[in-house]
């Protein structure tokens, strides 16, 4: 995938902060900062969707739920075809 370089501006606060998440990830503060940037972007694009934190890293679901999307995703593709009107 193509990348952009974008300077931002953060509070020390703010920047010491991510400094440490990605070191406790094993990250780089940079890469990190992107991914925060893109899940805030999804998150803003699609309603109920939020991120956690989990074993494997970070995981979407669907908000208020105990289901990762891949899960809703695994369901709605079992599903296809067999529910429509009048079933």
């Amino acid at each position: 995938m193509k990348t952009a370089v974008v300077s931002v501006r953060l509070p020390r606060r703010s920047r010491q902060e991510l400094e440490r998440l990605a070191q406790r990830w094993g990250r780089t503060a940079d890469d990190l900062a992107a991914s925060l940037v893109e899940e805030s972007l999804r998150t803003g694009a699609y309603a109920n969707l939020e991120f956690r934190t989990t074993s494997t890293g970070r995981v979407p679901y669907l908000a208020g739920t105990r289901l990762a999307i891949h899960q809703v995703v695994s369901i709605l593709r079992e599903f296809k075809g067999k529910c429509g009107k009048g079933r």
